[in-house]
């Protein structure tokens, strides 16, 4: 097999590349073979039909354990994933594994054949799902819509107060030392109307729900994504080598939903 340098932008899929330490992987791709053992299609696939009988037999099955389910054998590269998964550690990949784009090999030399490039590559995929995601979260848009209530629902009563006070001979803004006058009453309405003490009340909240979820050691960024937790319904995310950080978003989970 005659090696050859592969430029990122020519990799297409179903291309086959090699992988060696100091490397950027330059497209989601699984691993063929060891790069002293040229002939190990034979075995790739055969470890591709062993996992697609497994996912076959497990099918509709609750995965309690969580975690990335390796090929066999021994470990051919040790991939550095840190900027995916924030695991300090390399982790180790076997013939059939998939390796990421853009992370990193740390030890090790194989063959490997594409599957996905650029934008249909998994770190692809999640940079267009993030660019193209809308400032616009659950608590947003509840605070949108209490702010819209409330602002029609005052400019109803200011109508029917201005409305009422023609009925009664009221004057827009006479006279002057009186506070019997239509400005005077829709001024009442407005300031009434106002929830001056709604972002007291919400923030307070949110900052306690904060505590309690660092007591369940998970540090919360933002405040509204508490809120966005709380009434999620289903909560899905993509098990990697280290089951145990997996396993800990499960707990939080567990616990800011109740069940």
């Amino acid at each position: 097999m005659i090696q050859l340098i592969i430029i990122y932008r020519t990799v297409i899929d179903v291309s086959q590349i090699i992988i060696e330490d100091g490397q950027v992987v330059p497209a989601d791709a699984r691993i063929i073979s060891a790069y002293d053992n040229p002939n190990g299609w034979a075995d790739f696939q055969k470890e591709l039909e062993r996992q697609a009988g497994q996912e076959e037999e497990h099918k509709g099955d609750d995965d309690e354990e969580i975690g990335e389910k390796h090929g066999s054998g021994y470990a051919l590269l040790a991939i550095d994933q840190s900027a995916m998964t924030g695991e300090s550690l390399a982790v180790d990949k076997y013939v059939a594994d998939v390796i990421y784009y853009t992370t990193g090999c740390k030890r090790g030399k194989a063959y490997a054949i594409v599957t996905h490039s650029a934008k249909m590559s998994f770190v692809g995929r999640t940079a267009s799902l993030v660019s193209g995601a809308k400032d616009q979260g659950h608590f947003k848009a509840i605070m949108n819509s209490i702010g819209t209530s409330l602002l029609v629902l005052v400019v109803g009563w200011i109508l029917a107060a201005w409305i009422g006070g023609f009925f009664h001979h009221l004057r827009l803004a006479t006279p002057e030392w009186s506070s019997n006058s239509l400005l005077h009453y829709a001024l009442i309405l407005l300031i009434v109307g106002v929830p001056v003490g709604l972002p007291v009340v919400t923030t307070t909240t949110l900052a306690v729900g904060a505590a309690y979820l660092a007591k369940e050691k998970a540090i919360v960024q933002k405040l509204t994504a508490i809120e966005s937790l709380a009434v999620s319904s289903v909560a899905s995310f993509v098990p990697f080598n280290h089951s145990a950080l997996a396993l800990a978003l499960r707990a939080v989970l567990r616990a800011a939903l109740g069940t």
